[in-house]
């Protein structure tokens, strides 16, 4: 029975209880958030380390021709998980897979170009998952596919560093290849696809590199947030070794090329589908291999073999001193004991195997990739495991270690079991798949990686009818060479296989069929200046998006509706709408006349160059000096071989452009410039071009000195005289 006080006493305590209330509630508060913070500075942090097209052809695999100290030296601390598997053998796929916990046909992301915020936008991704429970969570480099780093998964947007690459001299010649491309009739489209060379050794400093100034960013941002109360989920995502091998000369130099062995099964598998295999578009993506035959067409030489291998070596050596300096830091700030470390590779990568290069296949070399975890109350004795996992275990993982609510929706198993006891028995079976399209049948081959057998299965998307099957028995066929899957003593080992994929996996989902292409207009430039390419935002700001050379043409995906703007020298503007699914603008500038009145005057930019004499510059003809960016600028202008200077000494040049008509100004710095007498030089420039021999006292050329001066008085006066 509840106690009731007079009306008298409520009233004149009502203020009293009032406060004694706001103060509970501000304590029971206070002291909520307390409990919180200490559950979160609790809590280990996360250092997720992502390397792209990484094979696990590193020391702690066994491996021995690829020096990786630094790989290992973190494995020997965690456990090396040497079968795990990708989802979806390319980078934006398998990417979407792990961060989202989820199998590609959940994702619908299995191709590059897909934006997973479009078909699944309200996932919560492993970062965001961290997020929500107290931790601070930050990328740098590539994480997710490079266009779409999903800001809405970190506590800090994502940014990429300012960083080189290529040489000066590298770019250069790719300027010059995509120019005479244009002058061989490729399309804009060819010509835009193409990049600077696939393999490069640089003298660069480590932290000038793209990978090496990501480093930078994530070793300040550990600093940065070892300060601060919260736990951390620190990613850094590195690009090497993916295509291009353009490292520093010290990593290239651990290795002879000589000395490194090429792929000893450099054939397609036999017995395989067709369309099983890659194409590998992406290497011919690059000059050096633009026009390399696929692996069905041809092969590349063995110098070209030699080349990449040396520079895949390379670029993971490069990306294992980083891992180094990352590893090293957090032993430095003391943050070791209480930081789960996890190593990743995207994918695999094939090095001449099967006769092809890159990934994007089913099979072993490009599904399996390396998994190093070192959490700190692991116990494990035993430092590998033959277990089969996925990528798409590691959401889930994490979340366990670091003791928050695993999601039911997930598709992965938490591995934490395996960092205690790594020999225990595990998964059954791991999966992974890719797509591809025959004639005009788009498949879907799902890949089923047991302890023994790879079993792949190809669908008609459309029919779902079962159309190839491979099978590759790893206890005799561990490089998959020959598929079994047609052999009479296999047929009951499919028909098992079979249900074991089906019984786990999902049935595919409906095929739909892609949507019409986005519109696309392509603007000509018919006339004789480059033009510069402008996309009118829906808020009315403007955003460069290229420059049209003469004679070339720039096709945009675009929408309807969408505008654009052309400006060009001399004032020229231009703006176009997108009212048809396909349409060319074809765009000659026709000479402006001068502007007159309160017309707009165009800007004038006037560089000059202290100490520059013809010809030093590439452009000009000098095969020795490197001038790619002055080489840029002249080629939009035009260019006088025939132009001098008042004088060598810098200050009457520059006086002269100055000066009033005064004769009394004139003079001294005529003087200056042009003493007669003993300082007096005059050069026969028709037979001594390199001014070799003063002809100043010869006899022969004495009537042409009184000319000269006249000459030089008259063209000085007439350049002193001011508009």
């Amino acid at each position: 029975m509840a106690l009731k006080f007079p009306k008298e006493i409520r009233q004149r305590h009502a203020g009293r209880v009032a406060l004694y209330c706001v103060a509970f509630f501000v304590l029971q508060l206070t002291l909520q958030t307390a409990l919180m913070a200490n559950e979160a500075a609790s809590k280990p942090n996360v250092l997720f380390i992502a390397v792209d097209d990484l094979r696990p052809e590193l020391g702690c695999y066994g491996e021995t021709a690829i020096r990786t100290p630094n790989i290992d030296r973190l494995a020997s601390s965690g456990v090396v998980f040497n079968r795990a598997y990708c989802q979806l053998a390319v980078c934006n796929p398998s990417r979407v897979s792990m961060m989202t916990g989820l199998r590609p046909d959940s994702t619908k992301v299995w191709t590059l170009d897909v934006r997973f915020r479009d078909t699944i936008p309200d996932a919560v991704t492993l970062p965001k998952q961290f997020m929500k429970h107290g931790y601070h969570a930050v990328s740098y480099g590539k994480i997710f596919h490079n266009p779409w780093p999903d800001n809405e998964s970190w506590s800090e947007p994502h940014a990429w560093p300012k960083s080189s690459l290529w040489s000066d001299e590298a770019k250069a010649q790719h300027a010059e290849f995509r120019k005479k491309m244009r002058a061989d009739g490729h399309t804009e489209r060819q010509v835009n696809r193409i990049r600077a060379v696939a393999t490069e050794i640089v003298d660069t400093p480590d932290h000038k590199h793209v990978d090496g100034a990501i480093a930078e960013q994530a070793l300040a941002a550990m600093k940065r947030l070892a300060q601060q109360d919260k736990p951390f989920f620190l990613a850094a995502g590195f690009v090497r070794p993916h295509l291009p091998f353009v490292v520093p000369r010290k990593y290239w130099d651990l290795y002879q090329a000589d000395s490194i062995s090429l792929a000893q099964n450099s054939f397609l598998p036999n017995n395989s589908p067709a369309f099983a295999m890659n194409t590998m578009y992406e290497l011919r993506d690059y000059m050096d291999f633009d026009g390399t035959p696929t692996p069905r067409d041809g092969s590349l030489t063995e110098a070209q073999q030699r080349r990449l291998k040396h520079g895949y070596y390379a670029s993971v050596s490069f990306i294992d001193a980083l891992i180094g300096q990352l590893l090293d830091e957090l032993e430095r700030l003391d943050l070791a004991d209480n930081t789960i470390v996890v190593l990743w590779g995207d994918h695999g990568w094939k090095l001449g195997e099967h006769n092809s290069w890159c990934k994007q296949s089913n099979y072993e070399i490009d599904a399996r990739v390396p998994l190093i975890i070192r959490a700190p109350d692991a116990s494990a004795t035993i430092r590998k495991t033959n277990a089969l996992v996925e990528l798409v275990d590691v959401y889930p993982t994490l979340c366990e270690l670091a003791g928050l609510p695993v999601s039911d929706h997930l598709e992965g198993r938490s591995i934490v079991p395996l960092l205690s006891e790594p020999d225990q028995t595990w998964k059954q079976a791991a999966f992974s798949q890719f797509q591809r399209r025959h004639g005009r049948t788009p498949l879907m081959g799902y890949s089923m990686r047991t302890d023994r057998y790879r079993y792949i299965e190809w669908q008609d998307r459309i029919t779902q009818e079962v159309v190839a099957k491979e099978l590759y028995d790893h206890r005799i066929d561990p490089h998959e060479n020959t598929n079994v899957a047609d052999a009479a003593e296999h047929q009951n080992t499919i028909v098992e296989l079979n249900r074991q994929l089906w019984a786990t996996l999902p049935r595919p989902p409906t095929y739909e069929p892609p949507k019409p292409r986005r519109p696309q207009a392509t603007f000509r430039n018919r006339g004789d200046v480059s033009l510069t390419l402008f996309w009118i935002q829906p808020d009315g700001k403007e955003k460069q998006i290229g420059i049209i050379h003469p004679g070339a043409e720039t096709p945009r995906n675009t929408t309807l509706g969408h505008r654009f703007r052309i400006t060009g020298p001399g004032g020229f503007s231009k703006t176009f709408e997108i009212k048809k699914q396909n349409q060319s603008f074809n765009i000659k500038p026709a000479p402006k006349p001068a502007a007159t009145g309160n017309s707009r005057r165009p800007n004038i930019v006037f560089c000059m160059a202290d100490d520059s004499s013809w010809p030093h510059a590439r452009i000009l003809g000098d095969p020795v000096v490197k001038t790619p960016y002055f080489d840029g600028i002249a080629r939009e202008l035009i260019k006088g071989e025939g132009a001098f200077s008042f004088a060598i000494d810098p200050l009457p040049s520059k006086q002269f452009r100055r000066l009033s008509q005064s004769d009394s100004e004139v003079k001294p710095f005529a003087d200056l410039a042009f003493a007669a007498g003993a300082n007096e030089v005059r050069y026969e420039l028709r037979t001594d071009p390199h001014q070799l021999r003063n002809v100043a006292g010869h006899p022969d050329y004495g009537n042409t000195r009184e000319q000269l001066w006249s000459q030089l008085n008259s063209e000085l006066n007439k350049s002193c005289i001011p508009s």
